[in-house]
């Protein structure tokens, strides 16, 4: 459906990877997504694209009882070309996380990414440095600040999230989140995103999760891109339980943006042989 040329209706992708016992491992892969391998029934992030993806994981892991424990690096090099052999995409950065023995960790990142967005090549780059705690656990927490060329402009970041156990099952998370866009032309535009979310282990083999989610404002700008402010918010639901030989999970909720229609989705997953987590 609406592929207008065969030729550009195909995706092909190979790669390899080098891991050691520790965990770091190098990978590249090679890709060629037609202009048209977009299907109405699927999703394709972005179509039109051929190059390389380079990415690589460097753990260094010391004793339990040090004041550090581990020290991570990481990284990401890709450019992609649309079919007109323009530059289409490019990404490039580098990560650093330090984690100490109380559980506590620290993130600093930088680079650059940019995408053709006809017919500016446009930079979307976000880098900044993230505190966090207990991010492995089950109640983590952090606060990130991103900050970069953006679109016409600079765009700051925050993102700021904790979850606390309420009782013996509970756990409660409360989120806000915000961009705020300085243009070159003078303008601002700001957003902001709240959310809590509560989930409930009533036992073994059975969960309960509640969310609600209200967004305010107008997302960061970009060449050609719609301008849609938004005020709105949104609930959720869902309800898990395991039972012999399977899984169930009920579901309602907004899938995606506030534009798309809530769903209720009912979901069995059977196993045949051993049950999940034998």
């Amino acid at each position: 459906t609406r592929v207008f040329d065969g030729g550009e209706a195909q995706r092909y992708e190979a790669g390899a990877g080098w891991y050691d016992a520790q965990g770091a491992n190098v990978t590249a892969d090679i890709r060629k997504i037609g202009l048209y391998f977009d299907p109405v029934d699927g999703f394709v992030q972005h179509p039109d694209l051929a190059g390389y993806d380079v990415d690589f994981f460097q753990p260094f892991k010391f004793a339990t009882t040090d004041r550090f424990t581990e020290f991570d690096l990481n990284g990401v090099l890709n450019r992609y070309h649309d079919h007109t052999g323009e530059l289409d995409q490019t990404n490039e950065f580098v990560n650093a996380s330090l984690t100490t023995r109380t559980l506590f960790n620290l993130q600093m990142s930088t680079g650059s990414a940019y995408v053709l967005l006809p017919p500016v090549f446009t930079p979307v780059s976000q880098q900044g440095a993230q505190i966090g705690y207990n991010l492995n656990g089950l109640l983590p927490s952090f606060v990130r600040f991103n900050r970069g060329r953006f679109g016409p402009g600079e765009l700051d970041s925050w993102f700021r999230s904790a979850t606390v156990r309420t009782g013996t099952r509970g756990a409660l998370t409360l989120e806000a989140d915000d961009t705020d866009q300085f243009a070159d032309a003078g303008s601002r535009v700001t957003q902001w995103l709240e959310r809590v979310d509560y989930t409930y282990q009533s036992g073994a083999d059975q969960s309960y999760a509640f969310g609600v989610r209200r967004i305010i404002g107008t997302p960061p700008l970009l060449p050609g891109q719609p301008d849609v402010p938004a005020n709105a918010w949104n609930l959720s639901a869902a309800y898990h339980r395991k039972v012999p030989g399977g899984e169930l999970y009920v579901v309602y909720g907004d899938a995606a943006a506030f534009q798309t229609s809530p769903s209720f989705i009912v979901k069995y997953i059977k196993y045949f042989g051993a049950d999940k987590g034998t």
